[in-house]
């Protein structure tokens, strides 16, 4: 049988012993059969959908890129280079989707259309073991709904059985050997009888589908040299090694400010945390401008998401847009305040909180221009927003000042600042401040810490 080039999954190149009675689907632990209470929706859901299909395009557009750099001929440290950022938008996207499927359950096409739906799988396929495990009961379930196709979850039981170091039962895991660059047909299970099981998730006979890595199947000659296949396997991953934490990694123990507890409790995805750096000139200069709601002075906003169960804050400072951690922010600052939508705003909050993580690894922009290759603090939570409400503005843009309103002229922390850029003052050019948004009809205060 000849074997030989790069599929996507490459499960099983680094597998753990594998196992021999693989012919049912298996059963998960009670901590992998994860079901989730399910927020329904109803009807067509647009901002989901749009954001899906984003994430859709995303995943795809550099995977295909890969095969026609290989078809081209490109060198090996541009296809690394590549794979460097596929692996980076892939964990970005994952905490995405993982947001929703925690909060949905797995949304059919009726709710997300055929591509948001696709986006969902593609994640998840594209994730590591232990997501694949979570999930994999819910798509089994999407599936005897009809909000998944069968032959997605067909790929989706194959690859985590061969990461799991199982015999794989519907033979979509193909291999490539690393010495010889040769494919192969990761171990399945009851060879003869494979097409049956493929029959009846409409995939094509392993025959036809083997032949998009020239492969000729031969059950026979399999057969025999699957037992070569899966020592060799198991060889290899005798090099495998695995690295856990110190002690002092996993006890570590941080005493919480009062007010981060409270702040903890009362924070939702999608509020804004409004915050007074008093960082010198620079945040006084900002404050000055546009005094914040109920008198206050804010320098900074961040946008709460959820991440694994997690409240944390997606926010544009010290060069990108990032997640920060609640204790992290708030030891920076405590002067805090908590802004929530209210009305039909409070019903895009998630979404909201969904495109901001999709900002993540944005640069930070220092020169608070409007754009969206780089991104201050208060454009990530409007722009969050304007893509949550389907491209209309929550938080219009009103002409910036850099000047003292006392005095009218550029304040010097301003002038030395663009000084140092080598730019000019940006006034009158649209844009927004924490002060402006805080005071927006849109936020209700819901948390003040000072």
């Amino acid at each position: 049988m000849r074997t030989a080039a790069l599929f996507f999954s490459l499960g099983c190149i680094v597998t753990l012993g594998w196992a021999q009675d693989a012919t049912k689907i298996p059963e998960l632990s009670d901590t992998a059969r994860v079901r989730v209470k399910k927020e329904a929706l109803v009807g067509f859901n647009m901002p989901l959908a749009t954001l899906l299909d984003s994430i859709h395009k995303e995943d795809q557009q550099d995977r295909i890129r890969v095969i026609s750099l290989e078809r081209e001929g490109g060198s090996k440290q541009e296809v690394l280079a590549l794979w460097r950022t596929i692996k980076r938008k892939d964990s970005t996207n994952l905490v995405v989707v993982r947001s929703i499927l925690d909060k949905y359950g797995w949304l059919g096409a009726d709710v997300v259309g055929s591509t948001g739906n696709g986006a969902l799988f593609l994640v998840i396929q594209h994730s590591d073991l232990a997501t694949q495990e979570r999930y994999l009961p819910m798509i089994r379930d999407a599936v005897a709904e009809g909000a998944a196709w069968g032959s997605d979850l067909a790929l989706l039981e194959d690859r985590v059985l061969i990461r799991q170091g199982k015999r794989q039962i519907y033979g979509r895991q193909i291999g490539q050997d690393e010495e010889r660059g040769a494919y192969y047909l990761c171990p399945l299970d009851d060879a003869r009888h494979v097409d049956e099981r493929r029959a009846a998730e409409w995939l094509q006979p392993i025959t036809n589908y083997l032949r998009n890595w020239n492969l000729t199947w031969d059950v026979e000659a399999y057969e025999i040299e699957l037992p070569m296949v899966e020592e060799r396997l198991r060889r290899r991953s005798l090099g495998v090694s695995s690295t856990t934490k110190s002690a002092l990694d996993m006890l570590i123990i941080a005493v919480q400010p009062t007010g981060l507890v409270e702040l903890t409790r009362v924070l939702q995805e999608g509020d804004l945390v409004f915050q007074d750096l008093d960082c010198g000139p620079l945040c006084d200069a900002i404050e000055a401008v546009t005094e914040g709601v109920d008198g206050k002075d804010f320098s900074h906003v961040a946008i709460a998401v959820q991440v694994d169960g997690t409240i944390e804050l997606v926010e544009a400072i010290d060069g990108s847009v990032h997640l920060a951690p609640l204790d992290a922010f708030f030891r920076r600052s405590g002067k805090v305040i908590v802004g929530r939508p209210k009305g039909r705003y409070a019903r895009i909050a998630h979404a909201a909180a969904l495109h901001a993580l999709r900002l993540i690894d944005v640069p930070y922009d220092d020169a608070f221009l409007p754009a969206a290759d780089k991104l201050y603090c208060s454009e990530v939570v409007a722009l969050a927003y304007e893509r949550a409400n389907a491209g209309v503005p929550v938080f219009p843009n009103v002409p910036m000042t850099f000047k003292d309103p006392a005095t009218g002229k550029f304040f010097p922390a301003w002038v030395t600042y663009y000084d140092g850029l080598g730019t000019m003052i940006p006034e009158g050019v649209p844009g927004c401040n924490p002060g402006g948004l805080s005071r927006s009809g849109v936020l209700q205060v819901v948390w003040c810490a000072y």
